[in-house]
C-alpha cells in the first residue's frame, strides 16, 4: 500500500510503502504526516500541501535563486512564499556594479558608470589642488579647474 508523507508544515514530501500490521491482518501501518489519499498534481513553481483533511496547492519558488531587478541582491523564496515581480532568475554579471535589469537582461549601466568615474576624477583633481593652493601655483591651479570644469559639464548632462 502506498501512503505520501508530508513534513511538519504539511508540504509533500514523497510517496512511502506501507508496511503491513503484524497486529491487524489486512491493515497497514501508515507512518506519522503521510496520507492514504494521493496529493494534486501540481503545475511548475507549485507543490502539494496538506490542510486539514484535504491537498492544497501552494507556491514553490525554492528551488533557484533569484535576483532583485535593482538592488542585484539574491533571494531563495520559501515554500509557500508568493512570487515576486522584482525578482528575476536571471543572475546578473560578474564583476560589473554598474549594471541595471532591462528588456529582461541584465546590462551594464554605461551612464552611472561614467558619472560614478566622473566623480573620482573631481575627488582626484580636488585632492590635486592642495599643494598649489599652498605653493602659489595659479597657473596649475587654472589647469586643474578647467579639468574640474569639463567634468562637471560632462556630469550635469549625465544626470
Amino acid at each position: 500500500m502506498k501512503a505520501y508523507q508530508t513534513d511538519q508544515n504539511g508540504i509533500y514530501i514523497s510517496e512511502v510503502d506501507c508496511q503491513p500490521s503484524p497486529l491487524e491482518k489486512g491493515k497497514f501501518l501508515i507512518p506519522g504526516g503521510a496520507y492514504i489519499d494521493s496529493p494534486p498534481k501540481c503545475k511548475e513553481n507549485e507543490i502539494p500541501k496538506r490542510v486539514g483533511n484535504t491537498w492544497t496547492k501552494v507556491s514553490n519558488f525554492s528551488n533557484d535563486i533569484y535576483y532583485h531587478k535593482i538592488t542585484m541582491s539574491s533571494k531563495v523564496f520559501k515554500i509557500g512564499e508568493p512570487f515576486d515581480d522584482s525578482y528575476t532568475k536571471l543572475q546578473p554579471i560578474k564583476g560589473e556594479y554598474f549594471q541595471k535589469f532591462t528588456n529582461n537582461v541584465w546590462v551594464v549601466d554605461t551612464a552611472k558608470k561614467r558619472i560614478n568615474e566622473i566623480k573620482l576624477a573631481l575627488i582626484e583633481i580636488d585632492a590635486k589642488t592642495i599643494r598649489p593652493l599652498r605653493d602659489n601655483e595659479t597657473d596649475k591651479l587654472i589647469e586643474l579647474e578647467n579639468q574640474a570644469s569639463i567634468l562637471r559639464g560632462e556630469l550635469r548632462s549625465l544626470q
